[in-house]
C-alpha cells in the first residue's frame, strides 16, 4: 500500500522492476546499468536527450519515498551522491538537479521510488527535456561506461 494514490504502470508490469530484474521492459527497452548494490540500481534514463541524466530507484519495489525503510532510504541517498559525483567527473556540467517526486500531485509518473540525477549547464536555460523516443541502447550503454569510470 502506498500513501498517496498512484496510476498504475501504462504496461502490466512495473518497467522498473522490469530492469532491477535484468530484462527489458514490456516497451522493449534495455537498461544501461552504472552501479547496482544489494538495495539500488542505478541506470541511464532512456527517454531524456540529456547526456549523463540518471535514475537511482530501490531495488524493492515501493512506490514513494514513504514505502522505503529507513536502510533502503539511505541507501538511495548514498547512491544518489555516488552518482552525483561521478556524473560531475564524467560530463563536468555546470550544475546538478536532483529531485524525487511522490505521487500524482507531484508529477509522479512511474510508481516506483526513484531519484533523478540531471546534469545542468548554464546553455540549457533551466529546461528540463519532456520524455521523447527512447535513445538507443547503445549511446545509453556508452554514457554508462563513461560515468562508470568515475563510480567510487
Amino acid at each position: 500500500m502506498s500513501y498517496f494514490e498512484l496510476p498504475e504502470p501504462r504496461r502490466g508490469r512495473c518497467p522498473f522492476c522490469d530492469n532491477v530484474a535484468g530484462r527489458e521492459t514490456e516497451g522493449g527497452v534495455g537498461c544501461a546499468v552504472v552501479l547496482e548494490t544489494d538495495l539500488t540500481l542505478t541506470f541511464v534514463e532512456p527517454r531524456r536527450k540529456h547526456p549523463g541524466r540518471l535514475l537511482v530507484i530501490s531495488k524493492r519495489h515501493a512506490p514513494t519515498l514513504l514505502d522505503l525503510t529507513d536502510e533502503e532510504a539511505a541507501a538511495i541517498m548514498r547512491d544518489t551522491r555516488r552518482a552525483a559525483l561521478a556524473v560531475t567527473r564524467a560530463f563536468e556540467p555546470d550544475g546538478l538537479t536532483i529531485y524525487q517526486n511522490n505521487g500524482v500531485g507531484a508529477g509522479h509518473e512511474i510508481p516506483h521510488v526513484h531519484m533523478h540525477v540531471v546534469p545542468r549547464y548554464h546553455d540549457d536555460a533551466g529546461a528540463n527535456p519532456r520524455k521523447g523516443s527512447v535513445i538507443p541502447y547503445e549511446e545509453r550503454a556508452e554514457v554508462a561506461a563513461r560515468i562508470k569510470l568515475f563510480i567510487e
